[in-house]
This record gives C-alpha cells, structure tokens and sequence, in this order.
C-alpha cells in the first residue's frame, strides 16, 4: 500500500500485483456473503457500502485501502498508550484512581457485570484522556497537506501562490516549543489537564476537512483495551528491567503514528480484587460528549469547552 500511495503509478508492478490478490480475496468473501458472519464492523461497512451503490469489486478496494488506519495506526496507538500508562508509575496510580470512581458492579459470581460509560470516563477520567492525547503527540508523523486555490500571504510574510502545495508535518507542530512549553521534547503525562495549550495545536488526527473520520472510533477501541488492561492487570518488562522504548527507524511513511522496530517481552498478572470475575459491559450514552480529542469537536460546544 505504501508504495501505491507514494510511487508513480508505472513503478510499483509487485505492490500492483499483491493488491490484486487480496482485493480477489476480498470480492470472493463478499461474493460468497462471508461477511454475514464476520464482524459487526464489516458488515455495517458493507451494509453502508450497497446503500450507495458500491459493487464487490468496490467494497473489495475500499477494505484493502482503509486497511492501514484500521490497523497499522490503531494498534501503534494501543502499544504506546498501554507503554506509557505501565512505564509511568503516578499516571498509572491516577488512571486507576479515576477508573474505580466510574466503573459500576453489579450482582456476585457468575452474575457479576462490570459496566462503564465512556461518556463518564471523557469527563471524569481526565488524567487517562490526557495521557491519550500525549502519546499521540509525541509519536505522531503524520502529513497534512493542502493545495493552495488563490495566491495567498500568511503572517504578512510568505507568500503562497495559488496551484502549489502545503505540506505540514506534524512533528513540526507537535515540537514547537512556542507552543509546548520548554518541555516540549517530554513525555508529560498530565500536559492536556494542566497546560493551556489550545487543541488547535494538536494535530495527531489531522484537521478542517480532512480531519480524520475515524477518530473517536479509533479512541474508543484504544481506551476500551488500555481500561481492561489498566484494571485487571499489572504489567511489567519481562526481564526486570526498566521500561525502555523501542527504536521507530522501520517505521512507515503511510502510517502517522510511529511503530516500534521490535515488541517487548513483558509479564501480565492479576490485580487482586473484584475485577478479575464477571462480564464487562460498555456504553456510549452521549456520543456529542465522548473524547472530543481536536478542537473541531468542541464546534459548537462552547457551553461545555474546558
């Protein structure tokens, strides 16, 4: 994918000829209604998909493209959220803290129901949402880019003419000590609570119109694992040893969050208490009111903006 992305369209013969297999193997699985029985992901995309008019040979496109940021960039999110919530002891002692105040238990033994409003935890879980948004700041590599329709001067400085194009990476933003503060090169795990940085400057899922479509899904699926993981577990680096991050050198370009180079052997154990039984139930009450992560969330929300 990333060479079809980037190379010119006579370069990549052996990324041509791997996509083909699998969007055959996609149109074979929708052919044969296989995603009657899959996920409830895939067949509402599907469900949505023949609404508008998308045969299989299109559905198939469609599911090989979103791939990478249904899969690449979630999963790199879920390894450095859950790093940083293990490796950095008070975040931990306060997501936990703030975890039990929202969590409500029900029933005993084979009975007992575990359940918990993410709409709750974007409220009263700010040290777990902050601790999100701060992964994603320092391990975001993403590009935006714009086409420029009319000459136009920024900062009664540069001049952009119109038909060039802007690119803007994030990393640049994500850095600026301007903006950051002077421990801008930091992992600060309670930044998004205590400083008064505007989440304008936060551009981990991009913005304006092409602000990422998948961003509160995406958050939902990381803060529902790093929630089970944090209150049912303790995990720590197998070899006794401090916590260490992993290199990101191999680190796609098509991906905008970095992904380590090698995984990390770590050991999970049971956190004793009454979470280690029963069955777990989440909810969404309010979905205006859940993680609003960018600052074109908060668009017409000004009586509830922090």
């Amino acid at each position: 994918m990333p060479e079809l992305l980037f190379l010119p369209g006579w370069l990549p013969l052996y990324s041509k000829r791997q996509r083909k297999i699998v969007l055959d193997a996609f149109e074979h699985y929708f052919a044969h209604n296989y995603h009657k029985t899959g996920s409830a992901l895939v067949t509402e995309f599907y469900d949505t998909e023949q609404r508008y008019g998308f045969d299989h040979r299109d559905s198939a496109a469609f599911h090989a493209g979103t791939a990478i940021a249904l899969l690449s960039n979630t999963s790199a999110a879920v390894f450095w959220m859950i790093f940083y919530v293990f490796s950095t002891p008070e975040a931990l002692h306060a997501i936990r803290d703030e975890l039990a105040r929202v969590v409500t238990t029900k029933g005993e033994g084979k009975t007992k129901t575990h359940h918990i409003d993410f709409t709750k935890v974007d409220v009263e879980c700010p040290t777990l949402v902050s601790t999100f948004s701060e992964a994603l700041r320092v391990r975001s590599i993403g590009t935006s880019l714009r086409k420029v329709v009319k000459d136009t001067i920024v900062g009664n400085e540069y001049l952009l003419r119109k038909g060039s194009f802007v690119l803007m990476p994030t990393p640049a933003i994500h850095t600026d000590a301007r903006v950051w503060g002077e421990d801008v090169e930091e992992f600060r795990y309670d930044r998004f609570v205590k400083s008064k940085v505007s989440r304008a400057a936060f551009r981990s899922f991009g913005g304006g119109s092409t602000l990422c479509p998948g961003r509160h899904f995406a958050t939902l699926e990381v803060m529902a694992w790093t929630i089970m993981l944090v209150l049912r577990y303790d995990i720590t680096p197998a070899d006794g040893q401090a916590w260490e991050a992993p290199p990101t050198e191999k680190t796609n370009m098509a991906t905008v969050i970095t992904t380590p180079d090698y995984d990390i052997d770590v050991e999970l154990s049971n956190r004793p208490g009454s979470y280690q039984d029963g069955s777990w139930e989440y909810q969404l009450s309010d979905s205006e009111a859940a993680f609003a992560i960018t600052d074109e969330d908060w668009l017409g929300m000004e009586d509830k903006r922090p």
